[in-house]
Parts: structure tokens; sequence; C-alpha cells
């Protein structure tokens, strides 16, 4: 065999693997797409069954269970969207007051007529006594906490 078939043999070999690595990279896309067009259709139908229960247009016993799964989720999403409606309400707009020049952290009083650092100092207290006692062990009685582990270093 001469030079000029092995090289004429080693290049047809390569561009076959190239075109059926192409073809399949293809096929693979195309497999995609049909797989999202499915998956818009099941979608659409999804809602469409929704619409005719909500409507009382459909009474299959089959998609009993399906239908009031559904509701109950979307009762979760509207009471988290709420929760997170009530934590915006919360939250003061524009940035926090800055201190005065100068003046030491203890010196600036609180704008609102209490002291919101305490207010928080007290629910991190909080937050962080519940954490240890729901890590208490079993032995430790109600109402008291663990000792905090020993600090390592």
């Amino acid at each position: 065999m001469s030079l000029l078939s092995v090289i004429t043999e080693s290049v047809r070999a390569t561009v076959r693997f190239t075109r059926s690595g192409v073809d399949r990279i293809r096929l693979e896309a195309k497999l995609r797409g049909l797989e999202r067009r499915k998956s818009q259709a099941l979608q659409a139908l999804g809602r469409r069954v929704r619409t005719l229960s909500l409507a009382g247009d459909l009474d299959d016993e089959r998609l009993t269970s399906e239908i009031a799964e559904v509701a109950a989720a979307e009762m979760r999403i509207a009471a988290c969207e709420a929760e997170i409606e009530d934590i915006g309400a919360q939250i003061p707009s524009g940035p926090p007051p800055s201190p005065p020049s100068g003046a030491e952290p203890s010196e600036v009083e609180s704008t609102s007529g209490h002291d919101d650092d305490d207010d928080a100092a007290k629910a991190v207290a909080e937050a962080e006594a519940s954490a240890r006692s729901a890590n208490a062990p079993a032995d430790t009685p109600p109402g008291q906490t663990a000792p905090d582990p020993p600090s390592a270093g």
C-alpha cells in the first residue's frame, strides 16, 4: 500500500467519524427540541385540565388526587408569597441612618423611640438559645440549655 493510499484512507475514516459525530449531535439537538415541545404540550394540557376542574367541568375521579395536590401547592405558594410580602413590608425603605461623625456608637440614640439594637440582640440571643436547646442532649432538663461545647483552639 502506498503512502498516498494510507493517507487517503485515514482522511476518509476521519471524515466518516466526523460526519457520524455531527449527525449524532444534530439528532440529539432534534431530540431535545422534541422533548421540549412534549413538555410544553403537557404543561398546556395540565393548565387546561386545571381550568376545567376549577370550572366544575371535569369530575373524573382518577384525577382527584392530582388536582388536590396542585391546589395544596398553590396554597403553599400563596402563603410563601404573603410571608415574603410581610418581610418586605417590615424592611424600612432607604439606607439606614448613619451616626453623626465623631460620635461613639453608644452615644447614638435610636430614632424610633426605643433601642432597635437591643431588640435585635434579644432576638439573636433567643435564636441562639433555641438552637442550643434543639441540639441539647436527651438528658438535659426542659427549660435548660446544654453547655456550649469546648472551643477548639
